[in-house]
């Protein structure tokens, strides 16, 4: 299990998403603590996942890599559609109990949904899953087709609309969330990094509440979409992904439980190309 943060503002989309693999039995017993779980998509669309690590023998998120490389088109759309669909017959050949098979992939990003105007971006959360109900809570055992649950919320100024994927949260803890969310939207200044503050906040504050074997980690991966940057891709045909930077582009942001050491990226992937296992290793002192 994993928890994935994504959050909408105006002119900001956001994901934020732990690092963590656990074994199905014992429950909660760490497999890997630096797994990524974040796919950076045409320059304007973050993808994460929760569930299952391995898909056709792949790591889950090298899996969609692979595949969004073989689908090889700009639209957003297109790629949850083709995800969905491949998904479903990944997931019926493995091999696996139902009840260990809930999965679910969380895309946020922007949106051409105007057949009038082409030009002008939506931001949106799309969920591609097998086991959630009407509320974003887990069935108890996965279904046989993957279905996408779309959300494009009406927000303005101040406001911000959150989705949680993931480990589940009770109404108390969700509340809490989204009380720190509404402080951090609400900033006059440096905004954008309060969000992204927030959003780290909450995962590790859910993570330290369920050890010693929570689902969560606390090692993390942060992905901010700026409006522009969607923009961009489309004037252009050229994105960009940037390392700690709040402006005009695409950024990511590596957050180690306990600073220093490497910095891990995002795999990306669009505009006729693409890159995976990121990392940039820090040299020593002298």
């Amino acid at each position: 299990m994993t928890l994935v943060l994504s959050c909408i503002t105006e002119d900001v989309v956001y994901q934020v998403s732990d690092r963590r693999l656990t074994f199905f039995q014992p429950a909660g017993k760490l497999m890997d603590d630096h797994t990524n779980k974040a796919v950076f998509v045409e320059g304007r669309a973050a993808f994460g996942y929760t569930g299952i690590s391995q898909v056709n023998g792949m790591r889950t998120d090298n899996w969609l890599f692979d595949l969004v490389s073989r689908l090889g088109t700009p639209n957003v759309g297109t790629v949850v559609r083709g995800l969905r669909d491949e998904a479903t017959k990944a997931f019926r050949r493995m091999h696996v109990a139902t009840r260990y098979k809930r999965h679910a992939f969380q895309c946020v990003g922007w949106f051409l949904n105007n057949p009038a105007n082409m030009s002008e971006f939506e931001p949106g959360i799309l969920t591609i899953h097998n086991a959630l109900d009407e509320q974003g809570e887990w069935l108890a055992y996965a279904q046989p087709e993957f279905a996408i649950r779309e959300d494009f919320p009406k927000v303005r100024g101040n406001q911000f609309h959150l989705s949680m994927v993931g480990m589940s949260c009770s109404a108390g803890e969700r509340a809490y969330v989204r009380s720190v969310m509404r402080k951090c939207a609400h900033r006059a200044q440096n905004r954008e990094r309060a969000i992204l503050a927030g959003l780290v906040h909450a995962i590790r504050w859910l993570s330290l509440r369920y050890e010693p074997n929570s689902p969560v980690g606390r090692n993390l991966m942060g992905l901010m979409v700026p409006k522009t940057a969607a923009e961009e891709v489309l004037t252009t045909g050229r994105a960009s992904l940037t390392l700690d930077s709040v402006g005009f582009g695409a950024s990511f942001f590596y957050y180690p439980e306990h600073g220093g050491g490497n910095v891990y990226g995002p795999h990306f992937v669009g505009c006729g190309g693409g890159f995976q296992h990121f990392t940039f290793v820090r040299g020593s002192p002298g």
